[in-house]
C-alpha cells in the first residue's frame, strides 16, 4: 500500500497578478504544498535499485499538470499521477532529486530523466503503465516550456550546493 503525502491546496496571491490573470484564475490548476514534516518519502526503482525519495515539507507543486476533460479518463493531477507527478516537477525545477539523508541524487540528468521519472513512478503506483507512458509522451511533447521554466532554479542550484527551491514560480 502507497502511502500518500499530505498536502494543503495553496492559492495564488491575486495582488501579485496582472488583472488579464485574475479573470482567467479560474483556469488555473490547483497548487498543493507537502505538509509531511519534515517530508514525504517514497521509494521507487531507479537504475534497478531502491532509492528513498525525499520531498521536503513546503515544497510546491500543481502535481500532473492536466486538462479537466482527461480527468474522466484517470488523467486527474491528485489521482495516480499525483506523486510521480510532484517528484517530477521537483526534478525539473532543481535539476536534482533529493534522497531520505537529504543528499543530491540524479544531478543533472536531464529532461528525458524527469519524464520517465514520472512515468516510472506512476506505473509502480497503479500496477498499469499506460497512463505513465501517456504522460510520458506527452511531457516530451509538450514539457518544454515547463523544462525551460525552471531553468533559472537550476541555474542557482548548480552554483549553490545548499540551494533547493521550494515554490518555483508559484510564489510565497
Amino acid at each position: 500500500m502507497i502511502t500518500m503525502p499530505t498536502v494543503r491546496q495553496v492559492w495564488r496571491n491575486p495582488e501579485k497578478r496582472p488583472l488579464w490573470r485574475r479573470v482567467l484564475a479560474i483556469h488555473d490548476p490547483v497548487i498543493y504544498e507537502i505538509t509531511d514534516t519534515p517530508g514525504y518519502v517514497y521509494t521507487a526503482w531507479i537504475d534497478g535499485k531502491p532509492v528513498d525519495l525525499f520531498l521536503p515539507c513546503g515544497f510546491r507543486s500543481d502535481g500532473a499538470t492536466s486538462p479537466p476533460f482527461s480527468w474522466t479518463l484517470g488523467f486527474r493531477p491528485d489521482g495516480v499521477l499525483a506523486i510521480g507527478g510532484y517528484f517530477h516537477d521537483f526534478y525539473y525545477r532543481n535539476g536534482f532529486l533529493l534522497d531520505a539523508d537529504g543528499k543530491r541524487v540524479f544531478v543533472g540528468r536531464g529532461k528525458a530523466f524527469g519524464d520517465r521519472l514520472l512515468a516510472k513512478i506512476t506505473a509502480e503506483i497503479s500496477g498499469v503503465h499506460a497512463p505513465g507512458k501517456i504522460a510520458h509522451a506527452t511531457l516530451a511533447l509538450c514539457g518544454w516550456p515547463a523544462w525551460w521554466g525552471g531553468k533559472k532554479y537550476r541555474d542557482k542550484a548548480a552554483v549553490n550546493p545548499d540551494y533547493v527551491e521550494l515554490h518555483g514560480d508559484y510564489g510565497d
